[in-house]
């Protein structure tokens, strides 16, 4: 079981490691926009996009629940070890799940931010 654990705090870093550039680097799809203002108003959206930080307050507490739910779950299965290893792989997954939603946040706030300074956005801000 500690294996398992090990593993999954791994692929866990991996994957979160992955996530913290993406979501504010989003480019929209526009239709008619003048280039040069396209690039100089997309720099500034993406600026106000990563101010929406990886490791914000929603993140904390998705981990945070998911970490107790695994321990639970765990200690009714194995015990001590199982709830253990439980709240680690919870707290994983809880992990990836809020990084997730900060990436489809980030890149709604891009979306959003270029079409309020004028630009016709193609895109949906639902993910």
């Amino acid at each position: 079981m500690r294996a398992t654990a090990c593993i999954a705090v791994l692929a866990v870093g991996l994957l979160l490691g992955g996530c913290f550039n993406t979501g504010a680097k989003h480019r929209p799809i526009v239709d008619g926009s003048d280039p040069e203002e396209y690039e100089a108003d997309l720099a500034e959206c993406q600026g106000l996009a990563r101010q929406r930080e990886h490791m914000n307050e929603d993140v904390k507490l998705e981990t945070a629940k998911s970490a107790a739910v695994g321990g639970v779950l765990g200690a009714v299965a194995e015990g001590v070890p199982g709830a253990i290893a439980g709240a680690v792989v919870g707290a994983g997954g809880g992990a990836v799940q809020g990084a997730q939603m900060t990436v489809h946040e980030r890149k709604s706030i891009v979306i959003r931010c270029m079409a309020g300074r004028g630009h016709k956005v193609l895109e949906s801000t639902w993910f």
